[in-house]
């Protein structure tokens, strides 16, 4: 297990959110969505940004969350009950570790760090969705199972005709998604 301190992004620290947005455009993890500079210093003013470094400071690893919003609601409806789309509920938007880094707890630790500032704050939902099948698989799934999520609902194609760029698939996302699901 690779030992890590879990930070907060703040959006104004642009060193910061270049090496982010490097590491998510990377093409190792190639989430390209999230690799333009502009669009995560957006989402980490309207949202959360850990980020997980070694002694040497580098990122290892980022998950970015916050409350559900307007966007959410769009992409989860028909797929989750609306009573779980409130405000109440913090989405789990992305996650991203290195290549050199996975399975040695840095996913695991971002997640943790997430839900424990999260839930410090009164809020004890969490939503997310892990990409599997189709072109590639997500080895957040057994991460969530272990840290109390649970499969609320499996959608074939889930991320076809979104804005997602899987690092998978070349062209339209094939891959499936597993919606899920920690309350407390």
């Amino acid at each position: 297990m690779t030992d890590v301190t879990i930070k907060i992004i703040h959006h104004g620290d642009s060193t910061r959110i270049q090496q982010a947005t490097d590491l998510y455009k990377s093409k190792s993890v190639g989430k390209l969505h999230l690799g333009q500079f502009p669009v995560l210093e957006v989402h980490a003013r309207e949202n959360v940004l850990f980020g997980a470094t070694n002694d040497d400071g580098e990122l290892r690893g980022v998950l970015l969350a916050g409350a559900v919003d307007i966007q959410t609601r769009k992409d989860y409806e028909g797929y989750v009950s609306p009573s779980v789309l409130t405000p109440r509920t913090i989405e789990i938007l992305d996650t991203a570790v290195l290549p050199a880094y996975r399975r040695q707890g840095v996913g695991t630790a971002l997640v943790q760090a997430a839900i424990e500032l999260y839930e410090k704050n009164g809020f004890h939902r969490f939503l997310t969705a892990s990409r599997f099948g189709g072109c590639g698989s997500d080895s957040s799934f057994g991460l969530l199972l272990r840290l109390g999520f649970e499969v609320l609902r499996e959608v074939q194609e889930y991320y076809r005709g979104s804005s997602f760029q899987c690092p998978d698939c070349e062209g339209t996302c094939l891959c499936s998604g597993y919606l899920m699901l920690r309350e407390e």
